[in-house]
């Protein structure tokens, strides 16, 4: 391929624009936990010890480890400089992706691709955090961008070949989704290489599948772990809508911006008038096999699909989507196409939809930012998260500086139900006048915001980010402050038991009822039950219900099951409830108070009906009063933008 000043200098641009956009904010975006859980990893003291322990055990290969197991030995592990050689190698993506495409499609097409690469959101994301992400995508890149060579030029120089061994090598080390693009690429490169590069192209095949027999039987000893879904696994199997969800993702996340180039592509279609070639067949099979291998393998095997692997295989994608663009002979066309994508997508990340990290990850520096903030109060604090370096990563900095570092207590990770109870032990024998919580990248409980204002009813600060949140309570109210601890109530029922009252018709009669409350026991297994439609009580997957009553257990290591149920039909979607002795101390008889606190967890309607309700499983007595339900205004955007309930 003959070099073409004019657009190495529009490639140039794009990448050193993509480079900018990805070393944005890297030194102050909070630190995720995926990135501190690849750093736990490496709190080994020799090489061979962290490989045996930190990778074997994981889901990935090892070469991401390695990287940053000598890097941070080198350069610290600050957010820059642990995110850096991942800026690094997701900004010489969009060079290799370029250069692969111009010299299968032409110059339009190489413009659009590696604009896309520097200006999407979805590469952007995932060449800032220090996980495996950019670098399968650089060694997927180069080599599409090596085999690239083995098409357009007469004679491959063996340097070129080396370039395509290590490409293909780094592939398979850097993530499997990556080596099953590779190797759909090593099957492709023998119908796209020319027949005077044939023989040595296979070299480098064989070349690049004996570089990764070493990693062999750590690979055959992680596919025996069963990765991060199925049993004990928080990924469930994906649905059929899963592919439509994708391509909007790869576009921002936007339908509009999907539509878009949809209409774009289609209008380059009609005016091509040609029937897809050889080259892009290939190109949508290099997008469309790995995507339907992870989800037949998530059906079939165990859940493995998210969007972050398919990055490996969207390139190809775009390159198929913008083939269709003109490569007239007369220069002027390719730019104008090609530069229509620029200007639309840059335009988009710049102005209308500036990207930050943290918006797609939960916080963590901001958790111990609050609480410094209020460190002179006399606080307690609490932490949900999934370990205690999550926070520690940044009380080490302060360490550094010579302060003393913070004492804090992290919840342990049974269960949501006992992490409630520790949460409630630690309220009530909390000391200072202030209290502050704060979760990340975990399930919190609602209820854990009605536990703590037990004792400190008034919520002076509330931060609520992407799958974290921090909140200060006070255990005063001063007078001239207005701060409850709760959002604004949706829906609120009070079961009033007293004989005659006729007001609380959302809830059936309850049996058993002495004084202020019903008996649970042989006899009456089944307390009142509320009805309602989800329409009436909920708008949204966002809001919170929680339910919480006093229980009263006359013998030790007694209990009842508090049950939120979701109709529709008349048939039952989910059945979820919480055995109080999971929250309660049960080594003593009395009055307690219980809180079941959940998020709508499917999907719902607004015709589909929710029922709740309280029971004895073993039919021995549980006295219960002051039986509550509520639901009201939640984290909004907890999980990302999700529609409210048709």
């Amino acid at each position: 391929m003959r070099s073409n000043p004019k657009f190495l200098y529009y490639l140039t641009g794009i990448t050193l624009a993509g480079f900018l956009l990805r070393i944005n904010h890297t030194w102050s975006e909070s630190i995720t936990a995926d990135e501190v859980s690849a750093l736990l990893r490496l709190k080994y003291d020799t090489l061979g010890e962290m490989i045996e322990k930190g990778v074997r055990p994981d889901g990935h290969p090892a070469f991401t480890q390695v990287l940053l197991w000598f890097w941070i030995r080198m350069f610290g592990d600050s957010e820059f400089s642990v995110r850096l050689p991942f800026v690094l190698m997701g900004t010489a993506s969009i060079w290799f992706a370029g250069m692969a495409a111009k010299r299968w499609f032409g110059t339009g097409t190489a413009i659009a691709v590696a604009a896309s690469i520097a200006f999407l959101q979805f590469p952007i994301m995932y060449s800032q955090v220090a996980r495996p992400y950019a670098a399968g995508l650089f060694f997927t890149m180069l080599t599409a961008s090596a085999i690239s060579r083995f098409s357009s030029e007469e004679k491959v120089k063996w340097v070129h070949i080396l370039v395509f061994v290590l490409a293909a090598a780094g592939a398979a080390y850097s993530h499997y989704f990556s080596l099953l693009t590779a190797l759909l690429l090593g099957i492709s490169g023998i119908f796209l290489a020319g027949k005077t590069n044939t023989f040595r192209y296979l070299v480098g095949c064989l070349a690049a599948v004996l570089l990764f027999l070493p990693h062999l039987g750590i690979t055959l000893d992680q596919l025996k772990i069963g990765g991060i879904g199925g049993p004990g696994g928080w990924l469930g199997a994906p649905t059929p809508d899963f592919f439509w969800s994708h391509l909007i993702v790869i576009f921002d996340s936007s339908r509009g911006m999907t539509y878009l180039v949809g209409l774009i592509i289609l209008f380059c279609m009609i005016i091509n008038q040609h029937r897809p070639g050889k080259r892009q067949i290939i190109m949508l099979l290099l997008w469309v096999i790995p995507m339907l291998t992870g989800y037949f393998y998530s059906q079939w095997v165990n859940p493995v699909l998210q969007h972050s692997v398919l990055l490996f295989s969207m390139p190809f994608l775009l390159m198929f989507l913008f083939s269709w663009f003109p490569n007239d002979p007369e220069v002027k066309y390719p730019y104008r196409f090609g530069g229509t994508i620029v200007v639309l997508f840059a335009i988009y990340i710049t102005l209308y939809k500036p990207f930050h990290l943290t918006d797609h990850f939960g916080r963590l520096k901001e958790l111990v930012e609050v609480y410094r903030q209020n460190a002179d109060k006399g606080v307690t604090v609490i932490y949900n998260v999934d370990d205690p370096y999550f926070i520690d990563y940044y009380t080490e900095y302060a360490r550094s500086k010579r302060k003393q570092k913070p004492q804090f207590t992290f919840l342990r990770h049974d269960d949501t139900h006992s992490e409630m109870a520790q949460l409630r032990d630690r309220v009530m024998h909390a000391q200072g006048d202030y209290f502050i919580y704060g979760w990340s990248t975990r399930e919190s409980s609602p209820s854990a915001l009605d536990i703590i204002a037990q004792e400190y009813p008034c919520l002076v600060e509330k931060h609520e980010w992407f799958n974290s949140a921090v909140y200060v309570f006070a255990r005063n109210r001063a007078a001239s402050e207005d701060c409850p601890y709760h959002s604004t109530v949706l829906f609120y029922s009070f079961m009033n038991i007293h004989p005659g009252d006729t007001t609380q018709t959302s809830w059936t009669p309850a049996c058993n009822i002495t004084g202020d409350h019903f008996i649970l026991d042989s006899t009456c297994q089944y307390g009142p039950m509320l009805k309602a439609k989800v329409g009436d009580i909920l708008s949204n997957p966002d809001n919170e219900i929680v339910m919480h009553a006093s229980v009263f257990t006359p013998k030790l290591r007694t209990s009842c099951i508090m049950v939120v149920e979701y109709m529709r039909n008349g048939k039952s979607l989910w059945w979820t409830g919480m055995d109080t002795k999971s929250q309660l101390d049960t080594t003593r008889v009395g009055w307690q108070v219980a809180y079941f606190g959940q998020r709508p967890p499917i999907p719902l309607l607004r015709t589909d009906s929710i029922r709740a309700y309280v029971y004895t499983p073993d039919l021995k007595e549980v006295q219960v009063r002051n039986l509550t339900f509520m639901t009201r205004v939640g984290h909004r955007g907890i999980h990302g933008p999700r529609p409210d309930f048709e």
